[in-house]
């Protein structure tokens, strides 16, 4: 088997280019070595000197910790240096074919100063260990402790004195679970689901991969971008989407370095796809008019605010009566999809349908919208309009393209052909820029006209 060997993680890369000697010797058998298939190898620079500490094995040690120790002999010890890192290569399990009558064993390397080279140890999984469950536990176990080791710094070599590490080493499934718990107080339902969906479909890449021992440090630009790949073919997902799912995968890493769980990125260097303009569908007038002529009374209702103001259906159940000022109404950044909090101004006809449903006189811990259209104390589901719709939609008929969401699209459309007030429009879709609003209207049809061609310059010849 080639081994692959990444030569960018030298512990002090200044020292690394005055290196003399065996360092020299070392580095030449690094390079021959490269462009191999196993990116499980980790090269850093071997001591000069043979200073260090030897892993305890005291009572109160770890007992996988233990056994390592136990096997490798009175003569060897695990060492980490106090100031250098070591080659290894990760440990991996050989369980035989799956053939639960033989011996399995967990294979590792690990540098040996004395001869300045990566030496083979294994580990023989106890005969105690009947079922294959139970092998394939024990040989977690001790590949996750040995790993440990390994990233640590140990190897092999004579020290007087004992150190133990306290570093936590992660996997990388272990690493995002870590940053799923952390973050999921604080973000949006919908953006939950897609950090959960990124998560699970890792884990099954990683098994399939055989990954699954891989230390989140040892995580790598390719691996990265073999993910998103693979993610991108089993789901046949589209740019806009892959473009998504990039962006929290990139969330996951930067919020480990924004921990110091993590020293860099190594999604960083992978980029967004290409994306066209978004086509976004508006109700023309005939199923405009199809729809409030079908919809129930609360439907309308529902319809009215999100036509009139621009505010998504998701941020509409959510508001309530205390937000609903003398002119505007406030949308709050924990209701907000962007997370800011901004005011949108209150239409002339959506004054008119306050002032209709009493709304100011309500309660101010009442909701805006119920599941009768009025102020209610409980908030409806997150799907009980959009369900509605969808029941109206399939009754007459018409397109799937044309969702509950479509009231907002129309509600922009109309405005813009009625008003031509980019700014006014660019504000009440509370967007952060007019490239923004111009983006959105190019994709609602919009942004085509020209001035009267009668109006044009004529030379008079």
């Amino acid at each position: 088997m080639h081994r692959r060997l990444q030569l960018s993680t030298f512990a002090d890369p200044n020292r690394a280019r005055g290196e003399t000697g065996r360092h020299a010797i070392l580095r030449g058998w690094c390079i021959k070595l490269c462009g191999g298939s196993n990116p499980l190898v980790r090269t850093n620079r071997p001591s000069s000197y043979l200073e260090g500490h030897i892993f305890p094995s005291e009572p109160e040690s770890e007992p996988a910790t233990r056994q390592i120790l136990d096997f490798l002999g009175p003569a060897e010890h695990i060492i980490m240096s106090a100031r250098d890192t070591y080659p290894y290569r990760l440990a991996q399990l050989s369980d035989a074919g799956g053939d639960i009558s033989k011996r399995w064993r967990v294979i590792f390397y690990v540098w040996d100063t004395k001869t300045n080279k990566l030496v083979r140890r294994q580990k023989w999984i106890s005969a105690s260990f009947k079922t294959k469950a139970q092998k394939t536990a024990e040989a977690n176990r001790l590949i996750k402790r040995i790993n440990e080791l390994l990233v640590d710094g140990y190897h092999l070599g004579e020290s007087q004195q004992t150190k133990k590490s306290s570093q936590q080493i992660w996997t990388w499934a272990e690493a995002f679970d870590w940053v799923y718990q952390h973050r999921e107080p604080s973000i949006r339902k919908r953006s939950i689901q897609t950090l959960e969906l990124i998560r699970t479909e890792l884990k099954e890449w990683i098994r399939i991969n055989n990954l699954d021992h891989l230390p989140i440090q040892h995580v790598r630009f390719e691996h990265c971008d073999a993910f998103m790949q693979w993610l991108r073919r089993k789901r046949n997902i589209g740019n806009a989407t892959y473009n998504n799912y990039l962006s929290f995968l990139k969330l996951n890493f930067n919020y480990l370095v924004s921990q110091q769980r993590l020293d860099y990125s190594p999604a960083a260097r992978l980029h967004p796809l290409h994306t066209d303009e978004p086509e976004n569908t508006h109700f023309p007038s005939a199923i405009k008019t199809k729809f409030l002529e079908a919809y129930p009374e609360e439907l309308k209702i529902m319809a009215q605010y999100i036509y009139y103001s621009f505010i998504r259906p998701g941020e509409l159940r959510k508001l309530q009566v205390k937000h609903i000022r003398d002119n505007s109404i406030f949308v709050p950044g924990h209701i907000s999809k962007n997370r800011k909090s901004a005011h949108v101004l209150i239409p002339p006809a959506l004054e008119r349908l306050l002032q209709d449903l009493h709304v100011r006189k309500m309660p101010p811990h009442f909701y805006l919208i119920s599941h009768n259209g009025k102020p209610g104390p409980k908030p409806v589901s997150t799907n009980f309009f959009n369900n509605r719709h969808l029941q109206v939609r399939k009754d007459l008929g018409l397109g799937r393209e044309y969702t509950l969401y479509c009231w907002k699209h129309t509600g922009v459309t109309d405005t813009y052909r009625q008003t031509r007030d980019i700014e006014f429009v660019s504000r009440q879709c509370r967007h952060s820029s007019l490239d923004m609003t111009k983006r959105y209207l190019r994709g609602l049809g919009l942004l085509l006209e020209f001035p009267d061609q009668g109006e044009l310059p004529d030379l008079g010849l």
